[in-house]
């Protein structure tokens, strides 16, 4: 007897090839872009106007 826990171990040690859908694979993530778009802009000295949203966006 192993004590109080009587549920089996949630790891199961297999060889099986699991396959998920992630439907967010190849989007852009927009808080990445917007990372990327705030790294480029320091380096280069400029800020750009896009980064807030316009009313549009909003």
């Amino acid at each position: 007897e192993s004590g109080a826990n009587f549920l089996p171990p949630p790891i199961v040690l297999t060889n099986e090839l699991v396959i998920v859908w992630d439907p967010e694979v190849g989007r852009i993530n927009p808080s990445e872009h917007k990372q990327l778009k705030l790294a480029r802009s320091i380096t280069r000295g400029i800020i750009d106007k896009d980064l807030k949203p316009n009313s549009t966006q909003r």
